[in-house]
């Protein structure tokens, strides 16, 4: 594709012929990539939606972040008055709710159910 335009100024006429069919050749192939690109990445987001979040830091029904995790095991002891017994199963209860938050509900269902022996 051809653009001309002639300009004018006093007795000096100028006329230009610019040929941008390549230009929109390729700023259409970039814009095709860019669209796959947003496709792709919706996708993505979708299936996000689907994984286990770790890291919300919520609170209530949400799932624990690594630092109340931590909060929480250092609280154990102290809050059972440092009774081993009392302290390992709720460590134990703490860490079962952690591995059902993250999708292991199954197999921390069977730990939780199997037999222990603390003292």
């Amino acid at each position: 594709m051809a653009e001309q335009s002639r300009r004018s100024n006093g007795e000096l006429t100028v006329m230009v012929n610019v040929d941008v069919s390549d230009a929109l050749t390729g700023l259409k192939a970039i814009r095709r990539e860019a669209d796959a690109a947003v496709r792709a990445l919706k996708a993505l987001e979708e299936a996000l939606k689907t994984v286990p979040d770790v890291y919300s830091g919520s609170t209530g029904g949400g799932r624990m972040t690594p630092e109340q995790f931590v909060e929480k095991m250092r609280e154990i002891f102290p809050e059972t008055g440092y009774d081993e017994e009392t302290a390992y199963i709720a460590a134990d209860n703490l860490v079962c709710e952690l591995l059902t938050q993250l999708g292991y509900g199954e197999g921390a269902a069977i730990y939780d159910d199997a037999d222990k022996w603390y003292a």
